[in-house]
Parts: C-alpha cells; sequence; structure tokens
C-alpha cells in the first residue's frame, strides 16, 4: 500500500483560489476589490469584498471584520453569510443552501444543521434590528438578508 499523496503548498493555494473564485461567482458584486487594497487580508488576487461595516476577506481565513473587529467564522458559516450577503435583499431558499453547501454532510438532519448555521452567523455578525443589516427567515423555506435605513440603526 502507497502512502498517501501530502498536499502541498500549491495545492493548498489551488484549492484556495478555486474556493474564492466559486463565492465570487456566486455573488459578482462590485464590491469585490483586488490588488489595489494589497496587505489587507493576505495574498490573494480578490481581498475583499464589503457592504457597510462588513469586510469578508475572501483569503481561505473564514474572516470577517465588523465595525473594526476581527471574527473566524467555520468555513460552512462564512460561505453561507458571504451568500447572504451576495443576495442582499433577495430571498435565498433553503434547498439552495442545503444544495451548494450540506450535499456532502455526514449531517443526520442538514435542516436543522442550517437552521442551527444561520442562527450563528445572526448572533455572531450581529445581523439583527439594532445594526445595519438584518437576516430574516421569510415564511416557507427562505432567508432574506436585509439593510436597515441608518436611523434604525
Amino acid at each position: 500500500m502507497s502512502a498517501p499523496k501530502e498536499n502541498t503548498i500549491q495545492d493548498a493555494r489551488y484549492i484556495e483560489n478555486e474556493t474564492i473564485q466559486r463565492l465570487v461567482g456566486i455573488c459578482g458584486h462590485r464590491s469585490v476589490v483586488g490588488p489595489s487594497a494589497a496587505g489587507t487580508f493576505g495574498p490573494s488576487p480578490i481581498q475583499a469584498a464589503t457592504w457597510g461595516d462588513y469586510h469578508f476577506a475572501l483569503n481561505g481565513s473564514n474572516l470577517v471584520l465588523v465595525k473594526g473587529e476581527r471574527l473566524h467564522l467555520h468555513p460552512r458559516q462564512f460561505a453561507v453569510a458571504f451568500t447572504f450577503f451576495c443576495n442582499l435583499e433577495q430571498a435565498v431558499s433553503q434547498e439552495f443552501l442545503l444544495n451548494s453547501y450540506w450535499k456532502s454532510s455526514r449531517a443526520s438532519d442538514p435542516s436543522r444543521a442550517l437552521s442551527t448555521c444561520v442562527s450563528q452567523i445572526r448572533t455572531h455578525l450581529s445581523l439583527d434590528r439594532k445594526n445595519e443589516f438584518k437576516l430574516l427567515r421569510l415564511s416557507g423555506r427562505n432567508y432574506k438578508l436585509t439593510a436597515q435605513p441608518l436611523s434604525w440603526c
């Protein structure tokens, strides 16, 4: 039996860049910035996506800066949160999230795992009525991130 192949740094960078491109593909948001912000989050060719006080590092670190506070999210939390921001003011279906992020999961109840993930995102990123953005559960099986008027914040 041969020894398992070790991942090289190049493999890791390839996987990281592939993930970044997939997230940016989901998003297509104009606030994605590249090398002009060199050093902000790391060496990635596309470094950050920004909505108000929320800055998502796109270098594989799962880092979100919220009002200057550094928050490291679980990779799946980061991906789901980024998806909500990329689809700001639009419904995101539970089915889409499950197919995108839980398809290969071993979770016994993926719907429950998604609900827990969304709750943790809401808490960690303070997506409630006291802040700039609010994460809502819509009737049916959808979620929606809304931007609130500044007077509400």
